[in-house]
This record gives C-alpha cells, structure tokens and sequence, in this order.
C-alpha cells in the first residue's frame, strides 16, 4: 500500500499478507498447489488454528479429552485444509476471529477468578452483608489484559476482512451478558448497573478503540505514501460541497485531507465488493452452506495417459473446497441441540457457540443478490466444530457417569471414525492428488447423489444461470437432464483446434454417464470456439 498500484479491496495484512512468502505471483495466479506453500500465512494460521481451537474448548468444556476431540476435528476438516492453502483470505479472517474469540475466554476465566478472590476477601472482612457499600455494585476487576489481546486480534481481522466486524459485535455483547451473570451470582444487589457502568462501560473504551487503532495502523504505508491509489483524492474534492455525509461535504471540511481520502477509498472498496453480482457455476447460496451441497472448485484437470504421471487411459486432478460432511452434517443437528440447551437449560456455552455461527453466517443472507461461496463458511467453522465437540460431550457424559452410561458414550468412538473415513475419501478430491478418471467420477457421483438427497435440483439440473451461460458440475455427470455434456477444454486445445484436447462425458438416455465419442468432441470444441464470447 505504500506505492503506487492498483486498487486493492483489502488492505494490509489481507492481499499483501497472504502475497508474503510469495517468490513470483503475478496478477493471474492466486492459485498454489496444494502443500507447497509452507511458509504461506494462511497455512500458518491453520496450524495455529488447530491449537486454539483446541483451547477454546478447553476454556468452554474444561475437558482435556473434548479439547482434543476438538483440535482433532479441525485437523480433518476438509474445507479448512484447503483453504489453509490457498492465497484467500478467508482462512485469515476466521483466525483472527478465533485468536480474538480465545482471548476474551481468557479473560471470562481470569476476570471471575479475580472477582471470587475479592468477594471472599470481603466476605472475610465483614464487609459483604446485605446492608455492605461493597455489595451495591461489587468490587473493580481491573484492565483486564485480555481484552486488549482480544482487540488487537479482532482489528487485524477487520483489516483483513470487514465482516470481522460482526465478530467484534458479537464478542463484545458476550463478555457483557458473561459479567452479568458473573456479578449476579456472587450477590451483587445492582449486578445490572454495576455491569454497565464497571464493566461493559470500560470494555467498550478498551475494545472499540484499540481495534479500531489496529486497524487504523494497518494503513500506515498508505498514510506514509505520496501515491499510493487515492491517497490524494482529497486535493482534488475539497470538503466544499453540500452532499451530506459524505467526504466531500463542507460538514467535514475540518477533518484531514488523509482521512476524507481513506473514507473515499472504503467507499470504493465496499461499493466494489458490492458489485460483485455476475453468475457463476460455483456460487452458492448461504442456506446450503451448513449443508455443503455446493463446493467451490479451485482446480481441475484430466491428464491424458502418460501426462503427469497418469498410467491409464485418463485421470483427475483436483481441489476443491469441500467441508468434512460428517462435521458438518452433525453440525446442524448440534446447533439445534445447542438451541435447545440455551433456551432451556440456560448453558452460556451453547449460546455462545450459536452467536459466533451467526455471526459468520447471518450477515451473508443480506447479500442475496451478490455472487457468494460456501467456502465463505470457513469462518464460522471453528464454532461449528466446538458446537459438535459440545454435543460429543453430552453423548460421551460426565466423569462421575456410570461405567455403563460411559460405555454408551463411547460410541463418540464412531463419531471421529466417521470424520476420519470422510475427510480420506474426499482426501483426493482437496489435494489435487492424481487419481483415475472412473475413481474421480465414482466419487463424484457418490457426492452428488448424497447432496442431492438434501437440495432438490432445481429445472435443468442445477441453480439459475444467466442467458448464454452453461451450467457445469464438474467432473461428474449424474443429476443432469439428457444430453448435458460435462467437458474440459484447455485453452491451448481451443485455439489450436484439436479435438484431443477435448476430454469429457454426457448423460445417456438413461442417466449414465456415457464417454464422447471423437465426432462427438470434435463437434463440441468446434461450437465453443465459435460461441460470441468464448
């Protein structure tokens, strides 16, 4: 951000920290293989990610064995792997979110460790009747560390990615309702007020502004540049005219020229992202995240035989941002049992873990004109996974359970046995791994026909596409009306019109999926390289 370039949408330490590490990136290869890119950032924080998720559980359920269930899970969740390496954000963003998520658990367990202390001191003095000053409001918990820690995290979020943002919301009104409670159960007379006016007052002078510091020192290379994109947009639009809230209003005319131009520019970043409405064949919808009936295909290829190490006829290669589905599939059923145990039984744990999903999730259905993805779920994974290990937890029972009650539980056993075997079937389909053409469509078909069995399909096949766009659910073909070709042409193969660079399969009259013939490609690469448009 320091020099002049072009405009970018996400500011440090989004694009140019996942460009880190980078050798050679050029503007049309985000794109890295699989397990290459070691020293990627978003690889780094996954591995990160394993562990603090691991110890939020332990914060939430003080269990080493669901602390480890948890970091298990995480391990073997198919959409965080692949996202862990590849150069967007996303992966990032849930980090952040998490390390922020960590810290304010930290600081629960600290601040009523604090608070028990200096009521028991009180209680000692005589100073904690029903008629004691002390007990009005109750005693100061301090500065509280981890909300800075939590801040800073959660600023580097939102420079990452904006919709960190609701997790700054929503973190910030948990730690509240958290000393509410906290306050209320040691006996304070005014636990509501005292909240406010002790807690939830100082936190909000502690968190809103230190994350928006954070964020606000991202930006010091384009603050420090003479040219970097808009950083002078100012001296061209002074603050004279009468456009309300805006920055060029003469309303603002007394804020710096440097920050009317940052202010222009997050228009323009929102206003871009915004406009990101054009179909796409892997767009997908928020309310079928959960149920990940429609990955986001990264990469595709059919190596011919004796191309890339492929041994038969024709293979696959790909990568695909798929979720674990026995991770997720459990995890609508465990936010429904997480509903049911807030609402009820009144468990902070599970009302936490249900506003964290939502707000990941939630925001997104206010966009459902623009182009989205499920790997966007990605940030709200790591609470799904915890409302699952919170669910494991209640199947496997407490430690002074009955032997036979314990043994039942056990049956958690065939939970993680599940996720394993799931993530190893899918494993190919997410590594890019060289696997044969039929293994690659046999395991295709298996997906389609369990997503389908969630999603019906709507005419045609799949979701609406605009005119002139083809539909593709690559690289299998089931679920697809007659005569549906699903083919892979390299742009190499196009120009040069060659019909072996064509490779792909239709829907047979009876559903099968059925190999083309040469006429068949030959006629099929003729029309796309004559189709208006590409």
């Amino acid at each position: 951000l320091r020099h002049a370039r072009p405009r970018v949408v996400h500011g440090d330490p989004g694009e140019p920290g996942v460009d880190h590490g980078h050798h050679a990136v050029d503007g049309h290869r985000r794109l890295r293989d699989v397990g290459r890119e070691d020293d990627l950032p978003p690889l780094e924080a996954a591995e990160r990610a394993i562990l603090l998720v691991g110890r939020a559980a332990w914060h939430l359920f003080r269990s080493a064995t669901l602390a480890t269930i948890a970091a298990l899970l995480t391990a073997f969740e198919g959409m965080e792997f692949v996202m862990s390496r590849t150069s967007i954000l996303d992966g990032l963003v849930s980090f952040w979110a998490l390390a922020g998520f960590v810290a304010i658990l930290a600081d629960r367990d600290r601040s009523r460790r604090i608070l028990a202390r200096k009521v028991a001191q009180l209680r000692r003095d005589g100073d904690w009747s029903f008629d004691a000053k002390q007990r009005l409001a109750g005693p100061s918990l301090g500065l509280r560390p981890w909300r800075w820690v939590a801040a800073v995290c959660l600023g580097l979020g939102m420079a990452t990615k904006w919709s960190d943002g609701f997790y700054l919301a929503a973190i910030g009104l948990l730690t509240v309702f958290w000393d509410l409670g906290a306050r209320r159960a040691v006996g304070v007379r005014r636990w509501l007020s005292a909240t406010v006016i002790k807690d939830a007052g100082t936190g909000a002078l502690i968190i809103v502004p230190t994350a928006c510091l954070t964020y606000r020192l991202t930006w010091a290379g384009w603050f420090h540049s003479n040219d970097a994109w808009g950083r002078n947009w100012a001296a061209s639009n002074p603050a004279t005219k009468n456009t309300g809230f805006a920055p060029d209003s003469s309303l603002f005319s007394w804020l710096p020229d440097s920050l009317r131009s940052l202010w222009q520019y997050h228009i323009q970043m929102y206003d871009s992202a915004e406009s990101i409405t054009s179909p796409h064949t892997y767009q997908s919808n928020p309310w079928s995240w959960m149920a990940q009936t429609r990955p986001t295909s990264f990469f595709y290829e059919a190596p011919a035989k004796g191309d890339q190490g492929c041994s038969v006829t024709e293979c696959s290669k790909a990568i695909t941002s798929l979720g674990n589905v026995s991770i997720w599939w459990f995890g609508i059923a465990a936010l429904l049992v997480c509903v049911f145990m807030w609402a009820l039984r009144r468990d902070w744990r599970a009302g936490t873990l249900i506003a964290l999903v939502l707000a990941g999730w939630l925001p997104w259905f206010s966009y459902q004109e623009r182009t989205v993805f499920t790997f966007y779920a990605v940030v709200f994974a790591p609470y799904v996974i915890l409302a699952v290990t919170y669910c494991l937890g209640l199947i496997l029972g407490p430690a002074t359970a009955s032997l036979r009650r314990r043994r039942i539980g056990a049956g958690v056993l065939l939970i993680l046995v599940a996720t394993i075997l799931a993530y190893s079937f899918f494993a190919a389909g997410i590594t890019k791994a060289l696997l044969t053409e039929s293994a690659s469509r046999d395991a295709s078909e298996a997906w389609i026909r369990a997503s389908e069995q969630l999603t019906a399909p709507s005419p045609g096949g799949g979701d609406d596409v605009g005119p002139g766009e083809g539909y593709l659910r690559a690289p299998g073909t089931l679920g697809q009306p007659e005569g549906t070709v699903v083919a892979l042409v390299p742009l190499s193969g196009l120009e040069e019109h060659r019909q072996d660079a064509l490779t792909g399969h239709r829907v047979g009259d009876a559903g099968e999926s059925v190999p083309l013939t040469a006429q068949e490609a030959h006629d099929l690469l003729h029309a796309v390289r004559h189709r208006p448009g590409g």
